[in-house]
């Protein structure tokens, strides 16, 4: 259960932003203005706060914040270009690289040691709600309660959003959350392994994300959960120290997760839940760039932007531009294939810089998970945030999702906690130093 106090205006933007960052999981894509509205709700406590201003920073908390900065600087100066060049969307783009890196330093004066633990019980929460939802929706397809949840949510997202597709030898559907679960099943995976509390819930809670996106069929969930697995080994050796287990002990848990997956996968597959076809078309269909519609479409992308990036390759064409090819009406400017769209609005120096800043909060974020400064809690659930973090980012390759204000809560907290530990280095460096000259 999460206790919010709300007697002062920093406690009070806190609860508010674990509302909000409950609704985002939830419901991504709907009620924006209720969640823009939450949001200038936090951001106003924030800055209304005494801690806020009176608060004395560490050198490494200052230079973070100017790091921070300077994304903020980059977006604005490439949203001008843009602007200046007459892209059409400048104005929508600088929204996610000027306005949010600001936001984004705003929200890190709220971590306080043990929050990072309270989030993850909100994601472990919202998780139930997101795979609740999504069960009520194919139960409702089939006429469970008359069918009355299917067409509120066909009503509320269009079939295009919201959709159920069934047949004798298969079944499939998507919602827009589904996305939630890129995230949270490599973070699930983590926590089922490394928690001390709640590590049934946790799997049990892995083993159903893994059902849903394998129901879900998109590629993009499959690479994300290969990905986030991956990162669970990747995390061994950290992890047993993290969690001050036995080696043996570790292996087993990891194991034993992995072997009762496998078990339940085979027993989907055999009694029919989950098409084996579907599944081998899936798979297959990663590397078939000739008849796949979906790769066509991003083929025909990428080779439109290779083209656009070679006409200005060093800094781009500015936030916003539009290429030789679009791919919706609507908004010219947005594509699929995020990185290489970030490569033809900024070219090669501001994508470099956003690189190098991805690779940073990687990092920071691993060793972060290893500060012994660090509250127990709080490492193993950056432990669980990088794993989740790793996934997303595979994800967003080919879906744009951190250009929606909706995901960007994957960089906001964990950008939020390294800012709050960075002092810790400091203290970590001098305790290990204290203990060289005490054995010396």
């Amino acid at each position: 259960m999460i206790v919010v106090n709300l007697t002062t205006p920093m406690r009070f933007a806190r609860g508010v932003f674990v509302a909000l960052l409950f609704l985002s999981l939830v419901a991504p894509t709907m009620l924006q203005t209720l969640k823009i509205s939450l949001l200038a709700i936090v951001v106003a406590s924030v800055l209304l706060a005494r801690e806020t201003w009176r608060t004395r920073l560490s050198p490494e908390q200052v230079a973070f914040d100017l790091w921070a900065l300077l994304y903020a600087v980059v977006g604005l100066a490439w949203g001008v270009g843009g602007l200046a060049r007459g892209n059409p969307g400048a104005v929508p783009m600088l929204t996610v690289y000027f306005v949010y890196p600001l936001v984004g330093i705003l929200l890190g004066r709220m971590a306080r040691p043990g929050d990072l633990a309270k989030i993850s019980m909100c994601l472990i929460a919202a998780t139930s709600t997101v795979l609740a939802t999504q069960a009520l929706f194919i139960a409702s397809f089939f006429e469970f309660d008359g069918g009355i949840f299917f067409r509120l949510i066909l009503g509320m997202l269009g079939e295009g959003t919201a959709v159920v597709d069934a047949t004798d030898d298969y079944l499939l559907f998507t919602l827009p959350n589904i996305s939630t679960l890129l995230f949270m099943s490599p973070w699930l995976a983590v926590h089922s392994v490394l928690a001390r509390q709640h590590r049934a819930m946790s799997a049990i809670l892995f083993f159903l994300t893994v059902g849903a996106l394998l129901l879900a069929g998109r590629r993009a969930s499959l690479l994300a959960l290969t990905g986030g697995l991956c990162a669970v080994v990747f995390l061994a050796p950290r992890s047993i120290r993290l969690s001050e287990i036995a080696l043996r002990e570790f292996v087993k848990r990891l194991g034993l997760l992995l072997l009762v997956l496998a078990g339940l996968l085979v027993t989907g597959f055999i009694s029919g839940v989950f098409s084996t076809d579907l599944l081998g078309e899936r798979l297959a269909s990663i590397f078939d760039f000739s008849t796949n519609e979906s790769n066509l479409e991003r083929r025909l992308q990428f080779d439109a932007l290779a083209k656009d990036v070679a006409e200005r390759p060093l800094v781009g064409h500015g936030l916003g531009a539009v290429g030789l090819y679009t791919r919706s009406d609507e908004q010219p400017w947005a594509y699929e294939l995020s990185y290489v769209a970030m490569m033809f609005n900024f070219g090669f120096l501001g994508f470099s810089l956003f690189a190098v800043g991805a690779i940073y909060l990687s990092l920071r974020l691993a060793r972060l998970a290893g500060l012994s400064s660090v509250p127990e809690t709080d490492r193993r659930s950056a432990a669980c945030f990088l794993a989740g973090l790793l996934a997303f980012l595979i994800a967003n390759a080919t879906n744009p999702y951190l250009a929606k204000f909706d995901y960007m809560w994957t960089i906001f907290v964990p950008l939020a906690f390294i800012r709050l530990y960075a002092i810790d280095r400091l203290v970590t460096a001098n305790r290990h130093r204290t203990a060289s000259c005490g054995a010396g």
